[in-house]
C-alpha cells in the first residue's frame, strides 16, 4: 500500500513540478507523505493470557502471576509494554504484595493501549486461593467427580462415580465470581446432578462442588 501511494505521489509531483524538481525530494520525504495519507490504525490491541485463565495459590502465599503476551496489528509487544496496566483484587500483605489470606476466588486483570491510543478489552484470570482445610480443589474428589455438558440443551451434568450420603452443594460462578447457579442436594445415593445453563452467556465459568469438608473446582467454557 505504501509503495502504491508513493508511486501516485511521484506521478503527481512529475506532472506538477517536472522530473528535475522531483529528484530534489528525498525518499524520507516521500515516505512521510505516504504515511500521512495512510488510514489511521483503529484496531484494538489484545492481551493474550496464553491459555492460563486461572491460577491456584496455596494459603498464606503471595500471588505470582504467569506470563502474558501483547498482540497488535501494528505495534510489537515491547513497544506496548510501557502502556500495560495490571491489577488484581487480592488483599495486600505488609510488604505490599498481593496475598492469599483466606479461601476464595479473586481476579487479575490486564489492559493495554497501543501507540495509536487504541485500548484493549480487559483480559481476566481467576485467582483461586486454597486456604481452608476443605480446600477449593481436593485430589480425592477429582477422582470421583466428572462433568458432561449437553450443548443442545445447555445442561451441565455433574456425575459421581460413587454415591454420597452427605449433603452436596453445587455452584457455577462466572469469571467475576458471581453465582449463576447454586443448589443443595440432600438425596442419599445421588450420583448425577443436572445444572441448567440456558441463561448463561458464552464465556469461562467455574463449577464448584462441595461434599462435606471437601470441594472440587473445574473450569468450563461455554460457546
Amino acid at each position: 500500500m505504501k509503495r502504491f501511494l508513493t508511486s501516485i505521489l511521484l506521478v503527481t509531483l512529475l506532472i506538477g513540478f517536472g522530473s528535475k524538481d522531483v529528484r530534489a525530494y528525498s525518499t524520507n520525504s516521500l515516505n512521510s507523505l505516504s504515511n500521512f495519507l495512510m488510514p489511521a490504525d483503529t484496531i484494538k490491541p489484545r492481551v493474550n493470557t496464553l491459555g492460563i485463565d486461572s491460577i491456584n495459590v496455596p494459603c498464606k502465599n503471595e500471588f505470582i502471576d504467569s506470563p502474558i503476551s501483547l498482540e497488535d496489528n501494528v505495534n510489537t509487544d515491547m513497544e506496548m509494554r510501557p502502556f500495560l496496566a495490571v491489577g488484581n483484587s487480592l488483599p495486600i500483605n505488609a510488604n505490599g504484595k498481593p496475598f492469599c489470606f483466606e479461601a476464595g476466588f479473586f481476579k487479575a486483570f490486564y489492559i493495554v493501549r497501543d501507540l495509536s491510543s487504541n485500548v484493549s478489552d480487559t483480559s481476566i484470570r481467576i485467582i483461586n486461593c486454597m486456604c481452608s482445610p476443605a480446600g477449593l480443589i481436593q485430589n480425592n474428589l477429582e477422582q470421583i467427580i466428572g462433568l458432561r455438558f449437553d450443548p443442545n440443551n445447555k445442561l451441565l451434568f455433574v456425575i459421581l462415580s460413587s454415591s454420597s450420603s452427605e449433603e452436596i452443594e453445587a455452584k457455577v460462578l462466572d469469571i467475576y465470581g458471581k453465582e449463576v447457579y447454586s443448589n443443595n442436594y440432600k438425596d442419599e445415593g445421588l450420583k448425577e446432578m443436572e445444572i441448567p445453563l440456558n441463561e448463561a452467556a458464552a464465556g469461562v465459568y467455574l463449577v464448584k462442588v462441595q461434599i462435606g469438608n471437601s470441594s472440587f473446582v473445574k473450569k468450563i467454557l461455554l460457546n
